[in-house]
């Protein structure tokens, strides 16, 4: 399992949870979104998760970078952004350990997950 083809299945669930529409601005049409990691990207649990993604269009999507659009999207997710804030503090390899899985093990169980809410919900 690819981080490319996890983050694949990761931007559909992003869009389908969100209704396909910019979670700023309410534009609609996949081809005009992106999926805006909240937590950076670089950290590992959050990465792939469906909580830590909004659609925005071009424009939005530069707007969550400012100082601005992080408030906003604080305002929005409520207590979902500091639980994303929380994970973030955990190290990948000791949520492995705690969790009793190989980093292959990971990748198949958050893909399996992101299936399930794009099968659910397409």
């Amino acid at each position: 399992m690819t981080d490319g083809h996890v983050l694949s299945l990761w931007r559909q669930a992003v869009l389908i949870m969100c209704h396909h529409r910019c979670a700023f601005c309410n534009t609609k049409g996949d081809e005009k979104l992106q999926a805006h990691h909240i937590v950076r990207r670089k950290h590992k649990i959050t990465r792939y998760q469906v909580i830590n993604g909004l659609p925005l269009c071009h424009k939005c999507h530069s707007l969550a970078h400012t100082k601005a659009g992080e408030q906003k999207i604080q305002k929005l997710l409520g207590r979902s952004y500091q639980t994303l804030v929380d994970m973030e503090q955990v190290s990948y390899k000791q949520y492995l350990t705690v969790n009793g899985m190989t980093d292959t093990e990971y990748m198949n169980q958050v893909s399996s997950e992101l299936k399930i809410i794009i099968g659910r919900k397409s």
